[in-house]
């Protein structure tokens, strides 16, 4: 059966000396393996068709058992030429094509993760500053679309709303933040002050990223939600931790602790 469907590369590795194959995002079967025959030879029909942060038509047919499909054709439709030149953007890009990687089922309808990675590289391409904000927009969105959203508006333990002044920690394997008066001896809830506490929540309420992209932050803010989001992240999605350090140390390297 020949499928056709938008696609977005998640990652590319070599086959043959003029094959590729490609693990791609597609909004209806998830992610799915095409080889791609051909892909480097100087008259293929592939050549330009397909790359990182691009998205395009794949047409290929379908494999009813495990191994690759079969990719036919191959046409971009949208190349997002400023992430060859933008390295901010190119970082953020790299990095969220990781995050969906790793997040993505196999063969699973997957048509709101796909537009929400579309719309999260349409914003990389034109990333110059804040560039961090944006991505720890991004970690907070994925939190809440794989139902693992961290609490922020209530107490992780006994339910009740967070009040103005309420001494609080944030407790990664709980969930969210604590009153101090829930926390127990073994939690290793960190203190989180009024100021991150009110990002994180604007951030989680946003939901486009040029919302999260005009806040103005200070370093040390982005650093305390960034330790706090990166081990949540690794607790309950089971992220690793080393494509995370990698974007974040080029983003924000430089800048002092005020």
């Amino acid at each position: 059966m020949i499928l056709k469907t938008p696609a977005i590369p998640l990652r590319i590795t070599p086959y043959s000396n003029t094959s590729r194959v490609v693990r791609w995002l597609t909004p209806e079967r998830g992610r799915l393996g095409t080889l791609i025959k051909g892909a480097l030879r100087p008259r293929g029909g592939f050549l330009g068709q397909y790359d990182y942060f691009a998205t395009s038509e794949l047409l290929y047919y379908e494999r009813r058992k495990e191994g690759l499909h079969i990719a036919r054709e191959c046409t971009m439709t949208e190349r997002r030429p400023e992430l060859r030149t933008n390295w901010r953007g190119g970082v953020c890009a790299s990095y969220v094509t990781a995050v969906a990687d790793r997040l993505t089922p196999d063969d699973a309808p997957s048509a709101e993760l796909f537009a929400f990675l579309e719309r999260a590289l349409d914003h990389a391409r034109f990333v110059t500053e804040r560039a961090a904000e944006f991505l720890l927009w991004f970690e907070l969105q994925c939190c809440i679309r794989e139902g693992r959203a961290p609490r922020l508006e209530c107490c992780a333990a006994c339910g009740s709303p967070i009040a103005d002044g309420d001494e609080l920690g944030f407790d990664v394997a709980r969930g969210g933040v604590l009153h101090t008066a829930c926390r127990r001896g073994g939690d290793s809830a960190q203190p989180v002050a009024p100021d991150v506490l009110a990002l994180m929540r604007a951030w989680a309420r946003a939901a486009q990223p040029g919302q999260a992209a005009r806040t103005r932050t200070r370093p040390r803010q982005r650093e305390t939600i960034g330790a706090l989001l990166g081990a949540f992240l690794e607790y309950h999605l089971e992220l690793p931790a080393a494509p995370r350090k990698a974007a974040y140390f080029a983003l924000t390297a430089g800048e002092t602790l005020t």
